[in-house]
């Protein structure tokens, strides 16, 4: 069985509006909301078999039209949550001048060194995750699967794809470069192991053509 997946990142947030670091309490805004709404209606045209959504506020409500649309049940998965930045930036503006020092030393170092700034999830736990996130939704029992998730954990999903369990800090740079905007939708495919393209195949990325 082919396994489709059409990852969808969750609609524009407070922290993205504002951009203070809420962490997984960051909610949608009003704007956020009607992007789910068009998301929401996109997805029921694919029409997908299952909705899985990262256990955070801003992904479930994200997926809570769409779960209306298609008839669907939310499942949950702390798999696909966002990479975890230090704990004492939450509440923080990106834009204070001592979190966005730390912010950038993290970045920079992020797969290349084993530079740790305090409690945040390493470049290797978040490769780790994206790989146990891929097996999970490659044996999923059903075929077209929506995954609602998160901007920057969906460039490490690119990054494994593309690069592999190697996949490194210049490989995760790459991947960096595709932007991924709010509520956009990429669609990824896996055919079977017995056929002669088998392997995942990334379709289109980012698609947002759904927001007008």
């Amino acid at each position: 069985m082919a396994t489709h997946l059409y990852f969808v990142r969750h609609g524009e947030s407070n922290s993205n509006e504002d951009g203070t670091f809420r962490g997984k309490a960051a909610a949608l805004t009003e704007k956020g909301k009607k992007e789910a709404e068009m998301v929401a209606q996109r997805l029921a045209r694919i029409g997908v078999d299952a909705l899985i959504a990262s256990s955070y506020e801003r992904t479930l409500q994200t997926a809570a039209p769409a779960s209306a649309a298609l008839g669907l049940p939310i499942v949950q998965s702390d798999l696909l949550v966002e990479w975890r930045r230090p704990s004492a930036h939450i509440g923080s503006s990106r834009k204070d001048p001592q979190v966005d020092k730390e912010s950038k030393k993290i970045l920079d170092e992020f797969g290349f060194t084993d530079y740790h700034h305090s409690d945040e999830e390493t470049f290797e736990q978040m490769r780790e995750r994206a790989l146990a996130a891929l097996a999970y939704l490659e044996n999923y029992p059903l075929e077209r699967v929506a995954v609602v998730t998160h901007g920057i954990f969906l460039r490490m999903l690119l990054c494994v794809i593309v690069s592999g369990p190697a996949c490194n800090g210049e490989d995760f740079n790459r991947a960096w470069r595709f932007f991924v905007s709010n509520t956009g939708v990429s669609y990824i495919r896996k055919l079977p192991e017995d056929s002669w393209q088998s392997g995942w195949e990334i379709m289109s990325w980012n698609d947002s053509s759904h927001l007008g």
